[in-house]
């Protein structure tokens, strides 16, 4: 159970948790911006050098939309044991974290044929 502090401190954690997804995609190799030096607020264009590479693009939408079924899905699971400003800090850490694995390395197709043929390659083997 998350304590109930004043919005600003939510928000504030919410910001951090913003900043540090951020830091982390950088860190694994992601560049914030288009290599092309193009910056801007809006790319609309998803076949585009730009796409992902700008502030916002239509991509954007889908993580809005996922965070808000992670807080209704809180909401479901945990109802009024967290605070609303509470379950938003838990659908913006979930949805971080989701943003963070779709962007690893470890999310490959190479990875998921690997694992599926070892699971498969363990079951027939057992």
């Amino acid at each position: 159970m998350m304590p109930n502090w004043p919005k600003k401190n939510y928000l504030i954690i919410i910001l951090l948790l913003i900043i540090v997804t951020g830091v982390v995609e950088w860190w694994m190799g992601r560049i914030p911006f288009c290599k092309c030096g193009i910056i801007s607020w809006w790319s609309g264009d998803i076949w585009s050098n730009q796409n992902s590479q700008q502030f916002a693009d239509p991509y954007t939408f889908t993580h809005i939309l996922h965070g808000t079924i992670f807080y209704f899905l809180l909401w479901l699971a945990f109802g009024k044991k967290f605070s609303p400003w509470a379950r938003l800090v838990l659908a913006v850490l979930i949805e971080g974290g989701w943003e963070v694995f779709e962007n690893s390395d470890f999310n490959t197709t190479e990875t998921s044929v690997c694992i599926l043929s070892k699971k498969i390659l363990i079951k027939k083997t057992s």
